[in-house]
């Protein structure tokens, strides 16, 4: 499976919007960006016009992003949305994955109303990893139920207790991240089914900071505790990849 861009097919009125939105130059005194998305609403804080477009096309890596003008990654915006109770009901009846996908196309929707933003899917070849099974095949236990949601709990602690998750989702999870390099991961394992598992290793971040890193000698790179903990390797490749390209997009129209 190679990392493909959900584009919404643009002028189709029938995607789900927000009732209504306010969106303002962002005040906020706070240096990281937040998204929150609670049952009737949405809101981003402190906002670039890139993230919001990472965040509505789920881009997971720098890579999968061609920006737009300057102005798109510096200027900050608070965004508050507000769903209709026919939309909102709708949607709580939906897996969370699912729920999570409806406020994507809801912001995509938003973008293409107020920004003008117009997007296009380019295929290019790019260097990925590719993630595989290592010599001796995986060290993961398949998991018993199948119907069940993926739970892929403590990533950013490098301590991650998995159940029942597929080896597209974590190749997903594992892309764009610094312990990668930043770079995609495809799911080059050929394992279809989902398992169970634990994975523990040093966050680049933290073997940077090195008061950190000697309390955590006992856990390895990402690369080595995926192939001696879960039988898994990372291999560099070039693959074509869908990188999205930002066509258009204007300042925000007024509330």
């Amino acid at each position: 499976g190679g990392a493909a861009v959900q584009l919404s097919s643009s002028p189709d009125r029938s995607l789900p919007s927000f009732e209504v939105a306010t969106i303002r130059p962002s005040r906020s005194e706070s240096q990281g960006v937040s998204f929150q998305v609670a049952p009737m609403r949405f809101r981003a804080e402190h906002a670039t016009v890139t993230d919001l477009i990472r965040f509505a096309y789920d881009v997971r890596s720098d890579d999968l992003l061609e920006r737009g003008p300057h102005w798109t990654t510096v200027e900050r915006f608070d965004v508050d949305a507000k769903i209709d109770d026919a939309q909102a009901d709708a949607t709580k009846k939906l897996a969370p994955s699912e729920q999570m996908n409806q406020y994507r196309l809801m912001l995509q929707t938003l973008l293409r109303d107020r920004f003008a933003l117009k997007v296009e899917a380019e295929t290019r070849e790019l260097s990925v990893y590719a993630l595989e099974v290592a010599k001796g095949g995986p060290r993961m236990t398949p998991s018993a139920s199948s119907g069940t949601l993926p739970t892929l709990a403590g990533w950013s602690r490098g301590d991650v207790d998995a159940h029942g998750a597929t080896m597209s989702l974590l190749s997903e999870l594992l892309s764009g991240n610094e312990d990668v390099g930043r770079r995609v991961v495809i799911d080059a394992t050929g394992l279809t089914r989902s398992f169970d598992f634990r994975l523990r290793w040093t966050p680049f971040a933290r073997q940077m900071a090195s008061e950190t890193a000697r309390s955590d000698d006992d856990k390895a790179s990402l690369t080595t505790a995926l192939k001696e903990q879960l039988g898994l390797e990372l291999t560099a490749r070039r693959a074509p990849v869908q990188v999205l390209v930002t066509i258009h997009v204007d300042h925000p129209s007024a509330n």
